[in-house]
């Protein structure tokens, strides 16, 4: 088979000793080998035209004739082991037939991907398709979209449509900026392109699976018609883990907003409105979740240019007593993102709404004095210590005693890992 693949292919001894380590019996008979291979080949019985030599592009050597002896083309480089295999396979620089090579194929596929990315650079934005609506009015909606045949969602804001709410174009308008403005981010909705006219904005996004919310509410409806915030309510024994959330899934989640949360402050943005609504999920085929963003930044405040408001900006359940201040100065801070991601662990936990059995108009007041939503019972077990140690640091009275950003990715990261 040696013999048979050299006349086929003839090599220069020194090329094909790379090729693999021989020893010195196993050399002399391949350098025989080469010698003999070197010799020309007599021409075919009833053929009156030597064989047709084939150009070697690769060697600068001596072209070899029909007269003279057939010589093995040196390439001006060294050779190493897979450009040797390589070059033997092929058989360009040797003089041998070429024919069709799994490099050969794998240079083809290559060639179709940058089709692929040529395709991908000529995207068609003009071609848009707006499908279904996911949430919204009238006004203010986000809906599926497809563009040129690639599947995302849009949010579109009506602009200067009379009734419209002036602050609510704002607010759109500095979504807008946050988003354009922000480098990509494996936390944060993925922002693609917008379209703005003189009648509206159109914000377009990845599309995600599901939101945090939705989560939740799938598993609450799960759970046993007995099973509440009760605390004589423990039962089975192994409640928790069949009915609720596992508490390392729930440190999973709460690391990736963390992360998010942690890229925003690093480019002064705050918020302002962190809860399930407002996250979002990818899911793997076993419905299990893969990734966490952060997403919807309209009541998000760039550059601290707009600290105070004449008017509290998010959902109550979720905002931190500094909000609740008086004389119409509310503050966004850093930290009352920590509270709101306190709050949105307390939701993962217990599958409740904080402040959920009180009243709404009630809930500003209950938040200002120091009174917090109540736990289950079965919060009290190991497993769930870690979580609800973060939950009471997060939701400290006073701002500075809540944990920084940075000491939450470290004991998250903890019960992790």
């Amino acid at each position: 088979m040696l013999r048979d693949a050299i006349e086929a292919r003839p090599v220069a001894f020194d090329q094909l000793k790379v090729l693999g380590n021989f020893s010195k019996k196993e050399e002399k008979s391949i350098f025989d080998l080469v010698k003999a291979s070197q010799v020309s080949k007599p021409l075919a019985s009833g053929s009156g035209k030597p064989p047709r030599a084939r150009s070697n592009a690769l060697s600068e050597g001596p072209r070899a004739d029909a007269a003279s002896p057939r010589v093995a083309a040196t390439p001006p480089y060294p050779l190493h082991r897979n450009r040797s295999f390589q070059l033997l396979n092929e058989g360009r620089a040797f003089g041998a037939p070429e024919r069709p090579t799994m490099l050969k194929k794998m240079g083809e596929n290559r060639r179709r991907a940058s089709d692929v990315s040529e395709c991908f650079r000529r995207i068609n934005l003009a071609d848009i398709q707006v499908a279904e609506q996911i949430s919204g009015t009238t006004e203010s909606m986000v809906a599926n979209c497809i563009v040129d045949g690639w599947n995302c969602v849009v949010k579109i804001v009506r602009l200067n449509r009379e009734g419209t709410d002036s602050d609510m174009v704002q607010s759109a308008l500095v979504e807008l900026r946050i988003y354009s403005s922000l480098p990509p981010h494996p936390n944060i909705a993925r922002y693609l392109f917008h379209r703005k006219t003189e009648t509206s904005l159109k914000l377009f996004l990845t599309k995600y699976s599901t939101s945090l919310r939705s989560l939740i509410l799938k598993k609450k409806s799960a759970l046993p018609a007995r099973s509440s915030l009760e605390e004589d309510v423990v039962d089975p024994p192994n409640a928790p883990t069949v009915y609720y959330f596992s508490p390392s899934d729930i440190a999973f989640w709460l690391l990736s907003i963390c992360r998010g949360v942690e890229y925003l402050h690093s480019y002064k943005v705050v918020h302002c409105d962190l809860k399930p609504d407002n996250v979002l999920c990818l899911l793997n085929n076993d419905y299990s979740v893969q990734n966490v963003v952060i997403a919807d930044f309209n009541s998000a405040k760039l550059d601290f240019e707009d600290c105070y408001s004449s008017k509290p900006v998010g959902t109550a359940a979720y905002m931190s007593p500094e909000v609740f201040c008086s004389n119409n100065h509310h503050l966004f801070s850093y930290e009352a993102d920590i509270w709101s991601i306190g709050m949105t662990l307390y939701e993962m936990i217990t599958l409740k709404e904080p402040y959920e059995d009180e009243d709404a108009f009630q809930v500003p007041d209950l938040v200002k004095q120091g009174i917090k939503p109540k736990l289950p019972k079965f919060t009290e077990s190991a497993e769930y210590r870690g979580l609800i140690e973060i939950y009471h640091k997060c939701v400290e009275i006073d701002p500075k005693d809540r944990l920084s950003i940075r000491m939450l990715i470290k004991m998250t990261s903890a019960l992790i890992y």
